[in-house]
């Protein structure tokens, strides 16, 4: 579990500062705190939610990890597929 937290770390602050980044590109003046604001929350409160919703399903599943990860899978397929979607939408943006 602590070599799985390290490379999450790592990956978390690379993703930070690339939706900070993008932020800034979309949003000026007080418009930008308030995306930043929004961009934080949602992140902390995925944090929660995770907590809230792996656990009890780990426990339902008496103990198997199985269900868990496919839960988690599916939730990065999804953040993946929007991640290529605003790609695609700042590229049509930029032109």
């Amino acid at each position: 579990m602590l070599v799985g937290r390290i490379f999450f770390s790592m990956g978390g602050e690379n993703l930070s500062v690339t939706q900070s980044a993008i932020a800034c590109k979309w949003f000026l003046g007080h418009h930008l705190s308030f995306a930043m604001g929004l961009i934080l929350s949602v992140q902390r409160f995925a944090t929660v939610a995770g907590g809230y919703i792996y656990v009890p399903l780990y426990n339902y599943y008496d103990g198997n990890l199985f269900f868990p990860l496919i839960a988690a899978g599916f939730i990065c397929v999804f953040s993946l597929l929007a991640s290529i979607i605003m790609i695609i939408m700042d590229k049509k943006g930029d032109q």
